[in-house]
């Protein structure tokens, strides 16, 4: 395994969170460079996307340089229930919604 300059190894989980968000931004330069609605006061609908794009870049940026550094703290350990009623909620949440149910008893649902 490769090692940070402080010694520690790098954090795997960091640069794939990074790599992650900068496919995340790069899929978010593509949706909105195909945006065909032209404006003609100067800004228009893609200049949101792009700014997206800009910061999820720059976070990516942020976790491969606390990655090779090996600057970030030790993670805890996660608990599996909580993770499963929060991914619980967002199914319901996404469901409602889909389903026609609408928006506030989505949130209901999700609260």
């Amino acid at each position: 395994m490769a090692e940070a300059r402080t010694g520690k190894p790098v954090d795997r989980a960091a640069v794939v969170v990074g790599l992650l968000l900068l496919g995340l931004a790069a899929l978010t330069v593509f949706d909105a460079s195909r945006i065909t609605i032209a404006s003609t006061y100067g800004m228009g609908p893609a200049a949101m996307p792009y700014l997206l794009a800009g910061g999820l870049a720059l976070l990516a940026l942020g976790h491969f340089v606390l990655a090779f550094r090996g600057a970030l703290p030790e993670r805890e350990d996660y608990d599996p229930q909580a993770v499963g009623w929060i991914a619980l909620g967002m199914f319901a949440l996404i469901a409602t919604i889909g389903l026609g149910g609408g928006f506030v008893p989505a949130m209901a649902l999700l609260f």
